[in-house]
């Protein structure tokens, strides 16, 4: 992933359902077969994370979501669970 894909990312890219724009793009590694990329959405469309990136010639070969409104992933293991913080519920009823 090259400084031309995040302004690509950056001005948005249209998919077959709209204009999909991220609200940050940020190349956390960047390496000769693959990059990691941190990516923030406001929406939340069917793959839409895969479906941008394969437009802009990079498909996704792992995804991970560290955050959803105002809950994060923080040091949660995979499959594991916690009970949302006071506010966190009412939170996501506005998301």
């Amino acid at each position: 992933v090259t400084r031309d894909t995040t302004r690509t990312l950056w001005g948005g890219v249209e998919l077959e359902d709209g204009l999909a724009k991220p609200t940050h793009v940020e190349i956390a590694e960047s390496g000769d077969v693959t990059s990691v990329v941190v990516l923030v959405l406001t929406e939340g469309r069917k793959r839409e994370v895969r479906r941008l990136m394969s437009e802009v010639g990079h498909p996704v070969l792992k995804l991970k979501r560290t955050r959803f409104g105002p809950v994060r992933l923080g040091d949660l293991q995979r499959g594991a669970w916690r009970d949302l913080e006071p506010g966190e519920a009412s939170a996501l009823g506005k998301v």
